[in-house]
């Protein structure tokens, strides 16, 4: 079975970097995963770089000392040989996406931070959409609560005119490690009776082929013409929250690469639980299963 072999968790040294490596301690609990723990120290200005740079070699000692502390004190005292702690000076997002795409790393896991609501702030990209728009592997997001009480239920919002392959595959491979079930979720949109809808019709392929490999599944149809797909599935994960949530990103835009789409922003940044975003047609851990799937 395919394996999550490396995880990238970039951290602050706060409790919400704490939330993020116990997080990547479950993974590494079912996959034996080897975490990477990244503590992004920014670049200084160019003339402190010039005049200062001692200074700058300081802080950087100074950050690595109390990474060092900040981890043991998780791990009570000492850190185990599968934790490898990295330290780098730049620009948070470039380095992120940089150690990830050097190392290989199968997932990144996200403590997102909160979206300010400012003047002109909206015409920047959070930076966790940048680093999702941009990754080399799938990433996990973190909103409030993380995995704690284990991954009973993954969710998979549904949309048949979109690709789903890869999504499918990541659901199955996941369901089968943590023995979780799997519920598909779409919305229709147009009057007319939920069974005799080509969604439903899909859904139900999808789920007899879930069963299939031994996974407990079942589907939910949400009717509703006035609200879009993202709106349905953060009402539906209210109301009955998910351990995880898969969705895939590029799905509105060929021409940039980077461009995660709307519904995955509103997905990412507004449901609390978990969430996987997985890039459609990049190689990741899973990628090789995709022949056998024809959708």
């Amino acid at each position: 079975m395919t394996n999550i072999d490396k995880i990238l968790v970039p951290i602050g040294i706060n409790k919400g970097g704490e939330i993020a490596i116990k997080q990547a301690l479950y993974f590494h609990r079912v996959f034996s995963s080897r975490i990477t723990i990244l503590h992004v120290v920014p670049t200084a200005y160019i003339i402190n770089r010039i005049f200062k740079r001692k200074e700058c070699e300081q802080s950087k000692k100074r950050s690595q000392k109390k990474l060092i502390e900040f981890v043991k004190n998780i791990f009570k005292g000492t850190i185990p040989d599968y934790i490898d702690l990295r330290i780098i000076v730049g620009e948070l997002v470039p380095v992120i996406l940089k150690t990830a795409d050097n190392q290989k790393c199968d997932l990144i896991i996200l403590k997102k931070s909160k979206k300010i609501k400012r003047v002109f702030y909206n015409f920047r990209k959070h930076n966790t959409d940048r680093i999702i728009g941009a990754s080399p592997c799938p990433v996990l997001t973190i909103k409030e609560t993380w995995t704690k009480t284990g991954i009973r239920e993954i969710l998979i919002p549904l949309d048949i005119s979109k690709q789903i392959r890869t999504k499918i595959f990541w659901a199955i491979e996941l369901a089968l490690k943590f023995k979780a079930r799997i519920r598909i979720i779409s919305v229709l949109r147009f009057n007319i009776d939920v069974e005799k809808s080509y969604t439903y019709k899909k859904c139900k392929i999808l789920e007899e082929w879930i069963k299939g490999h031994g996974i407990e599944c079942d589907i939910r149809i949400l009717k509703s013409k006035e609200h879009r797909m993202h709106e349905a599935i953060q009402f539906f994960s209210k109301k009955e929250p998910p351990d995880l949530t898969i969705i895939m990103t590029h799905q509105e835009s060929v021409m940039n690469e980077n461009y995660i789409g709307r519904f995955a922003t509103e997905i990412i940044h507004n449901c609390s639980t978990p969430i996987i975003s997985i890039v459609p047609g990049r190689d990741n851990v899973f990628s090789a299963l995709l022949n056998f799937f024809k959708i």
